[in-house]
């Protein structure tokens, strides 16, 4: 699911105050799975995971 933090404030809010993101692009794959920008190795480590 690909949401639009400019439009949606909730999830804006979500990203920035409490997992302190300040860059995009957001991957949120749970509470404890997540991380910022282009990150080809977590996108690997979500595709074999997910194989």
């Amino acid at each position: 699911m690909v949401i639009n933090i400019r439009e949606n404030t909730a999830a804006r809010d979500d990203v920035v105050e409490d997992l302190d993101y300040t860059g995009a692009p957001v991957v949120v794959l749970s509470d404890q799975d997540h991380w910022s920008g282009f990150q080809p190795d977590q996108i690997d480590r979500l595709v074999k995971r997910l194989a």
